[in-house]
């Protein structure tokens, strides 16, 4: 990607605002409760590294003028693919439940508020650096999933226990991916004024999966 963002500023298009793609991963895998903001420090293992080294490559279009916004990602949220699309059948088929302890914070957003972050970023010359592109509310891995169960009117019973995803995945995959958790906060876009169109979890998955509530009739 560095030669991409070198190039960028010389082909001649027009070409203003350069955009990176990055993720939470870069605050490692577990940092408890601390609140990362986007001047946390870069946290440990694969994912952290891996992400470091990803950002540093779009360093070229900062340099060459453009202005760059680098994006670190949440766990984008949407029927349609990642970790909804994995969860949805389990949870209709009341076969939902938390993974390990539960305690592991989720760095969640709804997929609609992620394209619009990407076009605020567009659009907005006063947007540039890292931004955290995740809801103003993270929620737990356990109040995840009494969310999710209680949208789809699902029990939520049936625990994951730690040593299943290492069965599978083996200890670092269990640990960079299965059960990590980040307390990440978006505020570059909070202090930006950014609005999100879903800023809690419940109503942005009653949303993407069209489970409104029913209005209650007034009393007459």
């Amino acid at each position: 990607m560095d030669e991409a963002a070198a190039r960028a500023k010389s082909l001649g298009y027009g070409v203003e605002t350069f955009i990176s793609a990055s993720a939470v991963g870069y605050y490692g895998p577990d940092r408890g409760d601390e609140v990362l903001s986007e001047d946390s420090e870069r946290g440990d293992g694969f994912l952290a590294d891996l992400v470091a080294d990803w950002e540093s490559a779009a360093q070229p279009a900062a340099e060459a003028g453009l202005r760059t916004a680098i994006v670190r990602t949440g766990i984008v949220q949407s029927p349609r693919g990642g970790m909804l699309k994995i969860f949805y059948p389990l949870y209709l088929a009341g076969l939902g439940g938390r993974m390990g302890s539960g305690r592991q914070w989720v760095p969640w957003v709804g997929m609609d508020d992620m394209i619009d972050v990407y076009l605020r970023l567009l659009v907005d010359p006063a947007m540039r650096g890292t931004v955290n592109a995740v809801a103003p509310r993270p929620v737990t891995n356990q109040e995840y999933t009494t969310t999710l169960g209680h949208v789809l009117r699902r029990p939520t019973v049936l625990a994951v226990p730690s040593f299943a995803p290492r069965l599978v995945l083996k200890e670092e995959g269990a640990r960079e991916f299965a059960l990590a958790g980040q307390r990440v906060e978006p505020g570059a876009l909070l202090a930006a004024g950014h609005r999100f169109r879903h800023a809690e979890l419940e109503t942005a998955l009653r949303h993407l999966l069209g489970k409104w509530l029913k209005a209650q009739s007034q009393p007459g």
